[in-house]
């Protein structure tokens, strides 16, 4: 069989710079992830000026005025998981996905209505450029 000079050479830093390339990516998601998620995490302990504000009848039940920081369970399911493809900030709690969407039929009854508190999207949307940046430096070596 016949090589080219310099094949086996070429594929071998070819190879070096998918590994590099693919291990940066991993350290610029996991890197992104974990700002997006800090920043969730302080939507929910220190709330948002943009949430609407606590029914009275909530408030008089509350210690405190924050419409997600009661005990801390929310806060502490928010976590996140990053690879070189993909990047996650999530909770496996089954009613964070009401706070951060809203839902209008809520209660036993269903005629409650829990307004949209969205700690995750926000996050995502006033650290994108941060999250780019990371990617940009990463990706070059930096």
């Amino acid at each position: 069989m016949q090589s080219v000079f310099g094949f086996r050479e070429t594929q071998r830093a070819l190879g070096m710079m998918q590994n590099k390339l693919q291990q940066r990516t991993k350290d610029a998601m996991r890197d992104a992830t974990l700002i997006i998620e800090r920043a969730a995490k302080e939507n929910i302990e220190h709330g948002r000026a943009d949430w609407p504000a606590l029914k009275p009848s909530t408030l008089a039940k509350r210690k405190d005025n924050k419409p997600l920081y009661d005990k801390g369970t929310l806060l502490r399911s928010i976590h996140s998981e990053a690879d070189e493809t993909r990047g996650v900030v999530g909770s496996s709690l089954n009613y964070a996905p009401v706070h951060e969407f809203g839902i209008k039929t809520a209660g036993r009854s269903k005629n409650v209505t829990i307004p949209q508190r969205a700690f995750i999207e926000p996050a995502c949307r006033e650290h994108f450029k941060e999250v780019q940046g990371i990617f940009i430096r990463r990706i070059r070596g930096h």
